[in-house]
Order: structure tokens, then C-alpha cells, then sequence
């Protein structure tokens, strides 16, 4: 199955159901019948950096697509009406099983996502999270596996999205004494 764009989703009006609803420019389509305007935006994710009392960083490997048997940050998309903490801490229950506490904002990156045929374009925001008690955690919906890493041992390479390795190259920075800029532009 070939991944489809937003500008190849598309060619009816929403509003008066024409057949000439086209994609003008950088994610705006205008119905050139109504001249209904509609831009199409990223979507919400969050994920979160849960570090254990002996400072190893929890991963989890995907159990599903995209990039199924790669590693993860705990998280997932946010509903309507859901802060990204809210969101977070949704996920890291229905991943794992477990609580969280205190997040704290790290950063935010672009990420391409292909589900189901689709390319859908996401904006990641990246916390770092504190677990009191990891009792009664389990792999459940979407996790495969659960891994502890040390910051230093981090596989970039085997991590699932472009986002989760900035967001995690980061973090180890910072937790090696270094100081990036959160959000600056990393290759």
C-alpha cells in the first residue's frame, strides 16, 4: 500500500460537496465552486523521558506500525480537549500500567507519522516525567517490550521517529553536563 499526502486525500468540498476542492499552497485547499478556505495542520503528540531511581531512561518497543520492533518514548497523540500532560499521562496508563507525576517541558519536534495508508505530519512535545512506584507496570496496549537504558547506552539508531532520537539526543546532552538549546534544529 502506497502512503498517501494530504493534498492526495481530498477532492470533495466539506462544505458544498464540489468536486473542486484543490490544494493550493502549503497545506491550504480552497473549493473553487464556494472558495471554502481549509489549511491542513500538525497534529498534537506527546511523549515523555521516564528516568528510574537509577537513572535509566524507559523505553518501550512498538508492537505495532509504524516502525513495529523499534523503540519508543512512552506517549501518543492528544485528544480533542486534552492537554498534552493529560495526554501523557492517558498513555503512559494505557502503555504501561503505571502513574505519573511531575512533567516537566523539554522540547518539541516535527515528525512525519504513517498510519494506515496515510502520511500524517505531527508536532511532538517531549517531557520528562517522574514514576513514585513502577510497581504493576506491564507492556499493554501498543508496547511490546519495556527497556531500561542508561543515558550513555541510548541506540539512536534503533529508535522509532526522527523526533524521539532529537528529543532523547538532547536529553542525554543535558544529562552529560551539556547544554543545547531545547527545540534548536538537530539533523
Amino acid at each position: 500500500m502506497s502512503t498517501l499526502i494530504a493534498e492526495q486525500l481530498f477532492s470533495f468540498c466539506p462544505r458544498c460537496g464540489a468536486h473542486a476542492f484543490g490544494w493550493r499552497y502549503q497545506r491550504l485547499f480552497v473549493c473553487a465552486s464556494c472558495d471554502f478556505h481549509y489549511y491542513v495542520n500538525a497534529g498534537a503528540a506527546g511523549g515523555v523521558i521516564i528516568v528510574d531511581d537509577r537513572g535509566r531512561i524507559l523505553l518501550t518497543r512498538r508492537s505495532i506500525d509504524p516502525s513495529k520492533g523499534r523503540l519508543d518514548l512512552p506517549g501518543g497523540f492528544v485528544e480533542f480537549g486534552e492537554t498534552a500532560e493529560d495526554a501523557i499521562r492517558r498513555e503512559v496508563r494505557e502503555e504501561l500500567n503505571i502513574t505519573l507525576g511531575d512533567l516537566d517541558y523539554l522540547c518539541s519536534f516535527p515528525n512525519r507519522y504513517a498510519h494506515k495508508g496515510v502520511l500524517y505530519d505531527t508536532l511532538d512535545l517531549i517531557f520528562v516525567g517522574r514514576v513514585h512506584n513502577l510497581e504493576g507496570m506491564r507492556t499493554m496496549d501498543e508496547v511490546e517490550e519495556i527497556v531500561f537504558v542508561a543515558p550513555t547506552d541510548v541506540n539512536f539508531c534503533e529508535l522509532a521517529f526522527p523526533s524521539i532520537r532529537k528529543a532523547l539526543e538532547l536529553y542525554t546532552a543535558r544529562a552529560a553536563g551539556n547544554k543545547p538549546r531545547a527545540g534548536a534544529s538537530t539533523s
